[in-house]
């Protein structure tokens, strides 16, 4: 369960915004926590340090300096809910998504099952186990559909497939 912090004037809460990630989209993540830390200063929190989620050297500063942490981190780390998990285990608030959150979004095809076993309707779509069922998965959702990986973050390696000549290509 998450902790709440209690009420202090903005100049005394002291943020940590926790950004990188082992995967492709780490830097993706910088740029979001500063964008964060320019909207909290802005808003007149004063006290606020970037945390690159790396070696876990961090994890000891974390726990003596910060009132709450905000999760800008990707992969595994992040999308994956090892964080945020982290942070509850540690005790400290956190501003971002719970650990079963993450676990049910990271993968796509897990996110799609969960939706539809809530009654959400979502776009067609189908998991593709190997590169050479490319053909048959495309005969049953029919074109333009897009290709994505089954769990990387942001926009990385998606691609929208018009033709059959875009297959290959996309599924690589």
């Amino acid at each position: 369960a998450r902790t709440h912090m209690k009420t202090k004037d903005r100049t005394s809460h002291r943020i940590s915004i926790l950004w990188g990630g082992d995967c492709p989209e780490a830097l993706s993540t910088f740029h979001t926590a500063t964008s964060i830390r320019l909207a909290l200063a802005r808003s007149g929190y004063r006290q606020v340090a970037l945390v690159e989620c790396g070696a876990l050297h961090w994890i000891d500063s974390l726990t003596r300096e910060t009132d709450v942490a905000i999760c800008s981190s990707a992969g595994p780390l992040g999308e994956g809910g090892a964080l945020p998990g982290l942070l509850e285990m540690l005790g400290l608030p956190y501003v971002g998504n719970s650990v079963s959150a993450c676990a049910i979004a990271q993968r796509k095809s897990d996110f799609k099952i969960y939706c539809h076993g809530l009654g959400l309707k979502t776009p067609e779509w189908d998991i593709l186990h190997q590169p050479s069922d490319a053909r048959d998965v495309a005969e049953r959702l029919h074109y333009p559909f897009f290709v994505k990986p089954n769990s990387q973050g942001d926009s990385f390696g998606v691609s929208l497939v018009q033709s059959p000549d875009a297959l290959d290509t996309a599924v690589q």
